[in-house]
């Protein structure tokens, strides 16, 4: 019994009995679908080493900060032009 075991060990399946959570349909992909969701993936997660990563990271950082300070002058650029032509306006009509 045990020199047929050492042998076969390898056939044998050790389980509860149960199916096992993947169907037969998620092991056997079209080829070009796994193609494409590993592609995906991997453009999803980026290239590079860790520290070329961290760089990206950082310059997005410093992108979003430089759109945010952007869009607070021009918001100040703006109020000071409608400023200046309200002042302007009261300025023609002052003369009457």
């Amino acid at each position: 019994m045990q020199e047929y075991l050492l042998k076969n060990v390898y056939r044998l399946s050790f389980g509860t009995g149960e199916k096992s959570q993947i169907s037969d349909k998620q092991t056997c992909k079209n080829p070009k679908r796994l193609q494409r969701e590993i592609r995906k993936q991997t453009r999803e997660r980026g290239t590079g080493t860790r520290a070329q990563q961290a760089i990206q990271a950082q310059r997005e950082e410093r992108k979003l900060q430089k759109r945010i300070i952007r869009k607070e002058d021009k918001l100040a650029e703006e109020k000071e032009r409608f400023l200046q032509k309200q002042q302007k306006k009261r300025e023609k009509h002052r003369g009457h």
